[in-house]
């Protein structure tokens, strides 16, 4: 294998690394603008004990893990006490803010991919392509608030179409992992086209599953959100339940990965 065919797999490594950080930097935009603390935000993973290393950027402190697969952003105390405070639709939007980022920078590639290729004259529908790309996130952006407000329902109907589209798949219902993940993007990827491509779908895809109102997603905190304000004692039970439902479904993906 030469040098320049790994020239695409690097490029989607990098912008789905990318669409992690901006993902994240979304809440923290959201969480800055309602006056929350936040301690540090993570990009990547670490195995416990393992050190992380840590980089001052722009005034905002990251902490970056050896596994490069999602992120997370630490509330301090005091942050995580405003944050519980807020009504319901500002933490949704906080909430949302990560997936509205997701769907921006995936845009944002398939756009300059289109631009570059000369191809603004692909049509889907009668309407070209490029319009098609662009226009979505900006009518979500100026319905940002109805559509984080309604992010569980968009959650349960993210899950309806995947469940649907793997039973018409003819192959059954299909998990990738982590694993599966970087043995596609490593094998799937030849040209910096189709990396690049495979990055804006990646960051399109985790947009998505963070919608699923399914421990421990941004889905899931809009959900339990809407549960402290109507029926706050089944809080801790459907988190309960759910997160022995993600425990399980963690070790069936890993395990479905390791056998691809």
């Amino acid at each position: 294998m030469s040098i320049t065919s790994y020239a695409g797999p690097a490029l989607a490594i990098t912008l789905s690394v990318a669409a992690f950080a901006i993902h994240e930097f979304g809440h923290w935009v959201a969480m800055r603008r309602a006056g929350i603390e936040i301690d540090a935000v993570g990009i990547g993973f670490s195995p416990p004990r393992c050190k992380r290393w840590a980089k001052n950027i722009c005034g905002i402190p990251f902490l970056f893990g050896m596994l490069p697969l999602g992120g997370y952003i630490r509330k301090t105390k005091e942050g995580q006490r405003r944050f519980l405070s807020l009504p319901y639709h500002e933490q949704a939007l906080i909430n949302g803010a990560g997936i509205m980022g997701n769907l921006f920078f995936s845009a944002i590639i398939l756009d300059v991919l289109l631009l570059i290729d000369c191809r603004v004259s692909w049509m889907i529908l009668n309407v070209p392509l490029f319009w098609e790309v662009t226009i979505p996130p900006i009518l979500i952006w100026f319905g940002r608030r109805i559509f984080c407000n309604a992010l569980p329902i968009i959650g349960i109907g993210t899950v309806v179409w995947i469940a649907i589209t793997s039973v018409h798949s003819g192959g059954g219902p299909v998990l990738v992992g982590p694993v599966g993940l970087a043995r596609y993007v490593v094998h799937g990827s030849p040209t910096l086209l189709s990396g690049a491509i495979q990055g804006a779908l990646i960051s399109l895809m985790w947009g998505a599953l963070n919608a699923v109102p399914f421990v421990p997603t941004d889905g899931w905190h809009t959900f339990a959100a809407f549960l402290r304000k109507h029926r706050p004692g089944w809080v801790q039970p459907l988190f309960d339940v759910e997160f022995a439902i993600y425990a399980v479904t963690l070790i069936v993906v890993l395990g479905h990965d390791l056998r691809l």
